[in-house]
């Protein structure tokens, strides 16, 4: 049976505030599907249009649902819909999914990203990382702006998934991109209706929540529909710039903790996860090396030896 992956995330989104309500839906995918048919812009296969022609008259897909009980039951239904957009030849290629916002769950995932959910174990091993300056009343606010207003602010940067892998214990970085072109933002009697200046004033106040409020109130709008979540590999880009950080912390040689971090850091940037290191310094004028901070001697060259050495011995 097809899985649905849970992640932790930072926040309670339970109880957050936000300018807007959440209808999970399909009909905004079959809307698309329809005129797509209707307009010839994409060849679809019989065998599609016969799906489609089917989940349209059984009727379930194309209402709003509450929660995830009706994604599990309807996961094989949800399949044959989306396929044209998760089409089998690149199940391999693609880390993609279906997101639901504010659900904290991927389901409908390529093999590849089912391998690297499956490879985390369990919930905890997936974690949905946002950056300290993101808001999410600003970043849900910031859609309704790129969706009913086209700003085209580029916030994905803010939001990256986690996943270590449970057996290796290599940890790797994904920035989250989310395609909402099968969703729709409906207003309600609360959204207002911005100028120009009070657009460019909002994007030159991106952590002003006060402002954010008082221009988009809770509740302006009702969410309908789902989101396409696509990840692109960080590992790499991510995990030099966390360890140059960490480097540049002044107590970085004297707290066990922040050395912990860094060897794990380098572990798996080395892809090496029982990775050891020593750290020692030198002293340009004596030309010796010594025991550096917290007992990091360690040396493998030096066999544990605490005695100071020239370089040019």
């Amino acid at each position: 049976m097809k899985k649905i992956f849970y992640y932790d995330i930072p926040l309670d989104s339970g109880s957050q505030l936000l300018p807007l309500d959440i209808n999970f839906n399909f009909g905004p995918f079959i809307k698309h599907m329809d005129s797509v048919l209707q307009d010839g812009t994409m060849r679809i296969s019989d065998g599609y249009t016969k799906t489609l022609k089917r989940i349209k008259e059984e009727g379930v897909l194309t209402k709003p649902f509450p929660d995830l009980s009706f994604v599990m039951n309807h996961l094989d239904d949800i399949e044959e819909l989306m396929q044209p957009v998760f089409p089998e030849i690149l199940t391999n290629n693609e880390i993609k999914g279906i997101i639901l916002p504010f659900a904290e769950c991927i389901f409908n995932p390529t093999a590849r990203l089912t391998k690297i959910l499956q490879s985390a174990g369990d919930k905890s091993n997936i974690q949905f990382e946002v950056d300290e300056s993101a808001n999410p009343y600003i970043g849900a606010c910031i859609m309704i702006l790129n969706m009913m207003y086209g700003a085209g602010i580029d916030f994905a940067k803010l939001y990256h998934f986690k996943i270590k892998d449970q057996e290796t214990g290599i940890t790797r970085y994904f920035r989250s991109l989310i395609n909402a072109d099968f969703a729709r933002l409906v207003p309600t009697p609360e959204a207002p209706s911005l100028t120009p200046d009070e657009i460019e004033l909002l994007k030159s106040n991106l952590n002003d929540v006060d402002l954010w409020m008082e221009k988009i109130p809770p509740k302006s709008y009702v969410f309908e529909g789902v989101g396409i979540l696509n990840l692109l590999d960080v590992t790499r880009e991510r995990q030099e710039s966390m360890i140059k950080n960490l480097l540049l912390k002044n107590d970085v040689l004297d707290d066990p903790s922040l050395i912990e971090e860094l060897i794990e850091l380098l572990g798996s940037y080395l892809l090496v996860p029982d990775l050891n290191i020593g750290l020692v310094a030198y002293d340009d004028d004596t030309d010796i090396t010594k025991p550096l901070g917290f007992g990091l001697w360690q040396s493998i060259l030096l066999k544990d030896d605490e005695e100071a050495c020239s370089f040019q011995q």
